[in-house]
């Protein structure tokens, strides 16, 4: 006999209010009967007459191939509890279909939301943000290889002012690049369809990956009767919710205030914000996207810009901002560790942050080096200031230009075997750059301290000119 599993019914609640959704009191369990080779007992457990949760949202940031990024936000219908079935493995090489059952009967939670996106990115940015919103939680790996995530996609096409056409479903979608690819596909075969004057199917379809192409599986053409009937085996689930005057009932009661409280911090999208990021503040659309998926840090960069420039970014600014946003990034790398990136702004202060930026912004320290310095500050706990590791670590890049320019002199003169390479792929300026490279860095070396690139190639290519031969005339 089949029982559920409490932890299941918990992460199912706390997506539900992360996705501000309607949790229902009560909600049953229902029988669905079909026959398929990965559901060996004939009928699944699902929630079919009164789900867990409904009426949800969620928004989300949309980076179109070619365009302006902008806010979506789509409408969660319902979020119910089921058990999984089994994994059908198709062999085209032994023309054979194998059925792993190791995850059967485990729990699932299956979210649908309305038809309410418009594009092939809107539905990969919608997946993408909700499975960082449930790592966030902690719910579920998201390991889309692993199975961990799955995403059917429903689409069909009409034109402007009429009812949504017929809808085919995508099975068992993998990857956010598959999502996208098939329903790019899906979209391009009904149009086509439509306009030779012909009918849509209302059918399944399964995605090819190796040749980008969605093929038929089966028809929904007929009515099917799956036989829905209340699940004997499993009692009514009651959510209690204590801020209410709903008191648990036993200690294996979930209570609704208690999972709220573990709520953590979750991104907050509004296209103000974004509106912010990308025209106050300049940012790329890339980086005001990953900065808005972190709440924590984009509060924190905006309270540094904030209490650095006011209410008003000037124009000399934004350099700085934008590498206050680079350095704030770095922080979420993959080897920063998690408490480094759960408390980085006491780690991390708004002025010791704009410092460094500065630094990046004035091209006084390379971009490797700045990131190191963050990390020195925020991992290891170093207290000295950005400008005294720099110094300390020998890390400043020198701009004195006539300091620069008298060693790169004494270094072209020392070298004519890379001069004369020079002079020879002149008119190359792929091979060109070898010659170029091995001066700057010969320049550097005799410098005993990094030095601004572009001065130091502008003054061997200077040294070149005033130690070349002339022709006799």
């Amino acid at each position: 006999m089949k029982v559920l599993n409490k932890a299941c019914v918990e992460a199912a609640v706390l997506t539900a209010l992360a996705l501000d959704a309607q949790i229902n009191p009560v909600s049953y369990f229902d029988r669905k009967h079909y026959f398929y080779p990965d559901m060996p007992a004939g009928y699944q457990i699902t929630q079919q007459r009164k789900p867990l949760a409904g009426h949800g949202q969620l928004s989300f940031v949309v980076i179109p191939p070619e365009g302006v990024p902008y806010v979506c936000k789509a409408q969660l219908v319902q979020l119910q509890l089921e058990e999984d079935s089994g994994k059908s493995i198709h062999s085209h090489m032994h023309n054979k279909v194998l059925v792993d059952l190791n995850r059967a009967g485990v729990g699932l939670m299956e979210l649908v939301f309305s038809p309410c996106l418009h594009s092939a990115a809107e539905a990969a940015a919608l997946v993408r943000h909700l499975a960082l919103v449930l790592r966030t939680l902690g719910v579920c790996t998201t390991n889309m290889n692993e199975g961990a995530l799955r995403v059917d996609a429903n689409l069909s096409v009409h034109k402007a002012g009429n009812p949504l056409g017929t809808r085919t479903e995508i099975k068992n979608l993998n990857s956010f690049r598959f999502l996208e690819q098939a329903i790019n596909h899906e979209l391009a075969r009904q149009i086509s369809i439509l306009d030779a004057g012909g009918n849509i199917v209302n059918e399944t379809r399964s995605f090819d990956p190796d040749t980008g192409t969605t093929a038929s599986m089966r028809d929904k053409e007929g009515l099917q009767d799956y036989r829905f009937l209340p699940e004997p085996n499993l009692p009514p689930l009651r959510i209690c919710d204590s801020s209410t005057g709903s008191a648990p009932s036993s200690h294996d009661c979930i209570d609704v205030t208690e999972l709220r409280r573990r709520l953590p911090l979750l991104p907050i999208i509004s296209q103000e914000t974004l509106n912010y990021l990308l025209h106050g503040c300049q940012l790329s659309a890339k980086d005001a996207s990953n900065l808005m998926l972190r709440r924590a840090t984009c509060d924190h960069l905006l309270a540094t810009v904030e209490d650095a420039c006011g209410a008003h970014v000037a124009a000399h600014d934004l350099s700085t901002v934008a590498a206050a946003a680079c350095l704030l990034l770095h922080c979420h790398s993959r080897d920063m560790p998690s408490s480094v990136q759960d408390d980085i702004k006491l780690r991390l202060p708004s002025p010791t942050l704009w410092s460094c930026a500065q630094l990046l912004k004035d091209n006084r320290v390379r971009l490797e080096n700045a990131k190191e310095i963050v990390a020195m500050i925020v991992r290891d706990g170093d207290a000295r200031s950005p400008q005294q590791i720099a110094e300390e670590e020998n890390w400043l890049v020198s701009s004195d230009v006539e300091m620069i320019e008298a060693v790169t002199l004494e270094i072209v003169r020392k070298n004519p075997e890379l001069v004369a390479t020079y002079l020879r792929r002149s008119n190359n300026p792929k091979k060109l750059r070898r010659p170029l490279v091995k001066l700057s860095k010969l320049t550097r070396e005799a410098l005993g301290q990094d030095a601004d690139e572009t001065i130091v190639e502008n003054s061997i290519r200077r040294a070149i000119q005033m130690t070349r031969p002339t022709d006799p005339e």
